[in-house]
This record gives structure tokens, C-alpha cells and sequence, in this order.
């Protein structure tokens, strides 16, 4: 008999978009966050649900311009199940406000969500943080 062994691997990463030329990281340019969801266990994955939670260096909450959104996938099955060794990718944004410059970071981390055969739920969690020393002004 085999041992279920459901493991997801998330990750994520940022591109800052210098929307407005400045040259430096400020307000109003963009940050696109890429997240990628691996299934690295021996089992088929279902439900996966993305939580993403954005806030300021001072732990105050911000919203992102747009939720994490379905990009593409490395199999074929569909959006939300992950089998074995499957790779789902997704993307969300943020433009950067007043309160993120005051603040002088961001703090962004997601949280990814699937269920195993026997409706096991497990859980990944993965942070993202641009801070001040990366350029903000």
C-alpha cells in the first residue's frame, strides 16, 4: 500500500513596473507578483484556493489592484488540480499608494490551499517583501 503524501510548493516572486519613468520604486508604479503553485507529493491535488494578504510596513492592510488571477499550467488538467509533479502559475498586482510609501515596505504573502484523496487539506504559505532598502522614495 502506498503513503499518500500530499506536498504543495509555492512561490513567489515580484517585477516592478517604473510606470511613471521616475527611475526609482514610488508612487504609482506597479508590482506584479507571480505565484507558482507545485504539486511536489505523490497524490492528485483539488481545490487549490489562493489567499493573498497585502500590508504595509506598519501591518496595516492594503488592497491589491487585481487578485491573483490563473496564468497558465504545465498539464492539462483543469484550473485548481494539481496532479503529480503539475505547476500552476498566477498573477496578481499591485500599484503602489501614499500608504505603502509613507510605511517605507510592503509586506505580501500568499496562501495556497488544496485537498488530497480523503479530504486532507494542506496548507503552503509563502511571503514577498519589498522594502525600503530596494529603492522606494
Amino acid at each position: 500500500m502506498m503513503t499518500l503524501n500530499p506536498l504543495l510548493e509555492t512561490t513567489k516572486t515580484a517585477n516592478v513596473l517604473d510606470t511613471n519613468s521616475s527611475g526609482g520604486i514610488d508612487l504609482g508604479d506597479n508590482i506584479v507578483f507571480t505565484i507558482t503553485v507545485e504539486n511536489k507529493g505523490n497524490v492528485t491535488l483539488t481545490g487549490l484556493n489562493l489567499v493573498d494578504t497585502l500590508t504595509d510596513g506598519n501591518g496595516n492592510a492594503l488592497s491589491l489592484t487585481s487578485t491573483p488571477s490563473y496564468v497558465s499550467s504545465t498539464a492539462t488538467s483543469s484550473i485548481g488540480t494539481l496532479k503529480v509533479g503539475e505547476v500552476e502559475s498566477y498573477t496578481a498586482t499591485f500599484t503602489i499608494t501614499q500608504a505603502a510609501v509613507d510605511s517605507g515596505s510592503i509586506i505580501n504573502s500568499v496562501n495556497a490551499t488544496a485537498s488530497s484523496p480523503g479530504t486532507v487539506s494542506y496548507t503552503h504559505l509563502r511571503a514577498h517583501e519589498t522594502r525600503e532598502d530596494r529603492g522606494w522614495r
